[in-house]
């Protein structure tokens, strides 16, 4: 899943900094928030040439809970509100998704 961030970031000629980036916001939110407290989660990785912003987002089922409010590891969920500009929790029919943008 996440040597899937790495291609995207190739292929869209994304700059080292940038990609690095989404990757730590990629790893931090699967592995170390969502997976051990929810299991299986969905990563999509986007862009916006038009606005020049990147978004990681984990989907995640279960009631809804913000898992990088409630997250156990506080290191991974500074780094997390550290490096992204904006964060957003929604939910619906059953699904939460965390997005990260950068």
């Amino acid at each position: 899943m996440l040597g899937g961030v790495e291609n995207f970031c190739f292929r869209h000629a994304i700059e080292k900094k940038t990609a690095n980036k989404l990757q730590l916001l990629a790893e931090e939110l699967v592995i170390n928030i969502v997976t051990p407290k929810y299991g299986a989660c969905r990563l999509n990785i986007s862009l916006s040439e038009k606005l020049g912003s990147y978004e990681a987002s984990v989907s995640y089922g279960g009631e809804s809970a913000d898992a990088l409010e409630t997250a156990e590891d506080e290191l991974s969920a500074t780094m997390v509100r550290g490096n992204a500009k904006a964060i957003r929790h929604e939910y619906a029919a059953g699904t939460n998704t965390i997005t990260a943008a950068l």
